[in-house]
Formats: structure tokens, C-alpha cells, sequence
């Protein structure tokens, strides 16, 4: 069962990454990028401008490769170690949102408001789900994911400010959808994951000198990279 939950996250994960690629960010660029949507809001003006990482054909299929393995190592250990049939499927819905916040990160250095709304709609739908399985102790648990996810974003927030902007608005309402759909143990994991790599990844920039102080590289990635290792090493 392991095997097949990881062939399905693989198959799943990159489809959705080739339909990001292919539908979603030629809708995004024509009906957002040019307006000052709230949606516009990840990053610096000077951010957005950026060149975007995934160039060439070949490009994109060096991401979309990496995308698939992960997705599959993903999933055999979701289904693996997740504690139940819910906690599967919240993860499942949490990551594969994440690979197409890879792309649009990637791209555009944007992380759409769509996602962060997917994610909160998803655990309406968990909640609903667990009200029939749980009983009222679900509301308990609804509360709980709540304040998670309300307190990680503004903790995140008071961190982009004291940083001026090393976090955009993106990533903080995005690790705040996720502490509301996945709980404490995997948001704060995946978030711990997260800023060790792209710290080393930025400190080692540095010392090579391909990437100066001031300079930005999307967050989304190691969002989902950290997210991923939480999974894989069963930590949450």
C-alpha cells in the first residue's frame, strides 16, 4: 500500500505542476500581474521582478523530475506513518498544494492568495468530516488548528518586520493554512526545516558570492521541502 500511495502522490504531484506550469501561470500573469492585487502581495516590488528560476525546457523537467520523486519518498511516508486515515489525506492535501506553490514561487516569486484559500477550505471539508467521526471533540480540535495557524502567521509576520521583508506576506499566510489544516507538530517542523536549509542554502550563496545580502530567492520550495521532511522522517 506504502508503494502505491507514493506511485499516486508522484502521479497527482506532478500533474498539477505540469498544469500550474501550463494554465495557471499564463491566467495569473494576464489577470494579476499587471493590477495591485492583494493577491500580488508575497514579496517586494523589487522581488517580484525577478528573473524566474525555471527556464528552458530543460529546466522544466529537471523540476518537475524532483518534484516527482519527492512527492513519491512523500508519500509512501505519509502512508506509512500517518497516525490515521485523516491525518493522511490532510497531509496529502497540504503537500500537493505546496508543489504548485513551488511553481508559482519559482516563476513569479508570487505565492497566490488561491492556494492559502485551498488549503483553509480543504480543513472546512476535514472538519465537517471529522464532526461525524469525532463527535464534538472535533470542535475542540478545529479551535486548536485555529489559533496554530493564526499564531504562526503572526509570529511570521513580527519576523518579516523585524527582518524588513525576509518574509513576504505569502509564505506567512501560507504556513498559517497549513498550521490550520495539518496542526502544531507538522507546521512548526516543516517551518524548523525550512529556514535551516534556506539558511545554509543562503550562507553558502554568500561565501561562493553567487547571491548577495540584499538579494531574494523564493521561500516556497523550502516550504514545501521542510513540509516533506516532516513527512518523511515521521517527526509530526
Amino acid at each position: 500500500m506504502s508503494f502505491i500511495s507514493g506511485l499516486v502522490w508522484c502521479i497527482v504531484a506532478v500533474s498539477i505542476a505540469i498544469l500550474t506550469m501550463r494554465y495557471y501561470l499564463p491566467y495569473y500573469r494576464k489577470t494579476k500581474m499587471n493590477t495591485d492585487a492583494p493577491d500580488a502581495s508575497n514579496a517586494p516590488v523589487e522581488t517580484q521582478q525577478t528573473i524566474s528560476l525555471i527556464q528552458g525546457k530543460s529546466s522544466r523537467i529537471i523540476v518537475l523530475s524532483v518534484i516527482g520523486v519527492f512527492a513519491a519518498l512523500c508519500g509512501y511516508f505519509a502512508q506509512l506513518n500517518a497516525s490515521n486515515l485523516l491525518s493522511y489525506f490532510k497531509l496529502a492535501v497540504g503537500m500537493l498544494i505546496l508543489f504548485a506553490v513551488v511553481i508559482t514561487d519559482m516563476e513569479l516569486f508570487i505565492i497566490p492568495n488561491l492556494f492559502v484559500l485551498v488549503l483553509l477550505g480543504a480543513r472546512i471539508i476535514f472538519f465537517i468530516i471529522e464532526l461525524f467521526v469525532l463527535g464534538s471533540s472535533a470542535w475542540m480540535l478545529l479551535l486548536n488548528n485555529f489559533l496554530v495557524g493564526i499564531g504562526i502567521m503572526f509570529f511570521l509576520i513580527i519576523m518579516s518586520k523585524i527582518t524588513r521583508g525576509g518574509l513576504g506576506a505569502g509564505d506567512c499566510k501560507l504556513y498559517g493554512a497549513l498550521g490550520f489544516l495539518c496542526g502544531m507538530n507538522t507546521v512548526l517542523y516543516a517551518l524548523l526545516f525550512a529556514l535551516i536549509i534556506s539558511a545554509m542554502l543562503s550562507l553558502i550563496l554568500l561565501i561562493s558570492r553567487k547571491k548577495r545580502l540584499r538579494d531574494s530567492f523564493p521561500l516556497g520550495p523550502f516550504v514545501c521541502l521542510g513540509c516533506g521532511l516532516t513527512i518523511i522522517l515521521s517527526v509530526a
